[in-house]
């Protein structure tokens, strides 16, 4: 055996040895509540939509903010705990991420559930909402919905993030860009989308491998950070007095500044492709936003994007609703309406949620006629 033969050898030895003794100390003696818990256990690649819940799954989420238990239905979006009536005179389809998904509340908690109880039995209420899901995602999530059966409403739930999400580089995400004002498909279909089945039971099963894409991910995070440092961000105001908030004169880059971002144009054409596909099968879009941070509710991009969203709405003749203005009554009063450290809705925003969308009335109308 060749030098180089040796070395690679014991190097492999080394690298086996090493993982084997990870896994072991890791199960008998425990790590980061995370990598027991990984959300990429929920889910499984797909070759269009770029990831999907995984279908029958009854899973522990737990971080060290919260801990629930998660279940998906057999086509792998959150499982309502409200059967759905068989013959409903209308159906509701909901479209988002995570906010809509239900991150951080056990099951029967998410805002869905809730419309379910008080809609039924005259309509049903279809949640597929999924973790990290941009515009773009939700688009093509939406055509696969109309294709399967008819629904009456399209809710879709928009955030903030959608903005980066349309814009950003994850190999495994589809992506659009926009050419001379259309939308021209990228990275479709994603490379790397669909995972094999050893991999697929390393990451069921690892523990060693789960804390490696871990460590991984947070090392990338810290690059990243290193190598184009973000803007700070102002920290939450724990009483949100927002009227000190000094915003910059309107008008200045757009609306308020949120044109400047990279994904402002896409994203517009997104949404307004979503109206389209709406109107085309007889369905009546509601856009609905809510700020992934309450404390940055007024922060220029933020106001500006809300402002975006509204415009679509009245362009498209959909109805809009701003939940902010519920949810931060709802935080002065009660600060366990948000999950600590990590601003998704709580059981209690999810409760908000769902009560403003039934007194708003907008999903009580059926949408237009069809043909």
């Amino acid at each position: 055996m060749t030098g180089w033969k040796r070395f690679l050898s014991i190097l492999a030895t080394a690298l086996v040895v090493g993982f084997v003794g990870l896994e072991v100390n890791l199960r008998l003696f425990g790590g980061p509540i995370q990598i027991f818990n990984p959300l990429n256990g929920f889910h499984d690649g797909d070759p269009v939509l770029g990831w999907r819940g995984k279908k029958n799954i009854r899973r522990r989420f737990h971080t060290p903010e919260f801990d629930v238990l998660v279940e998906h239905d057999e086509e792998g979006f959150r499982r309502s705990a409200v059967p759905r009536p068989t013959d409903p005179e209308r159906r509701l389809l909901i479209l988002g991420d995570s906010l809509g998904w239900g991150w951080g509340v056990a099951q029967g908690e998410v805002f869905s559930d809730r419309l379910q109880r008080e809609l039924a039995p005259d309509v049903a209420v279809y949640n597929r909402s999924v973790n990290a899901y941009s515009t773009g995602q939700e688009l093509l999530l939406l055509r696969q919905e109309l294709a399967k059966r008819d629904y009456d409403d399209v809710l879709l739930i928009v955030s903030r993030t959608d903005i980066g999400d349309n814009a950003d580089d994850k190999r495994h995400r589809p992506a659009f860009d926009l050419v001379d004002g259309a939308l021209v498909t990228r990275n479709q279909p994603p490379p790397g989308a669909l995972k094999n089945p050893i991999e697929s039971f390393i990451d069921d099963h690892s523990h060693a491998a789960n804390f490696l894409s871990w460590q991984a991910a947070a090392f990338k995070r810290w690059w990243q950070s290193r190598q184009a440092p973000r803007p700070e961000m102002p920290e939450p105001d724990p009483t949100l007095e927002h009227e000190r908030v000094v915003e910059p004169p309107p008008g200045e880059d757009g609306p308020n500044g949120a044109r400047a971002m990279p994904g402002y144009p896409v994203t517009e054409r997104l949404l307004l492709e979503i109206a389209e596909a709406c109107r085309d099968h007889g369905a009546a879009l509601h856009l609905t936003y809510a700020t992934t941070y309450l404390h940055l509710r007024h922060d220029p991009v933020e106001v500006g994007f809300r402002d975006l969203v509204a415009d679509v709405a009245e362009r498209t003749g959909a109805s809009f609703l701003d939940l902010n203005d519920t949810l931060e009554e709802l935080y002065a009063r009660d600060t366990n309406a948000l999950i600590p450290r990590d601003g998704h809705w709580s059981a209690a925003g999810h409760r908000a949620v769902a009560d403003v969308l039934l007194r708003s009335g907008s999903l009580e109308s059926s949408g237009p006629e069809k043909e």
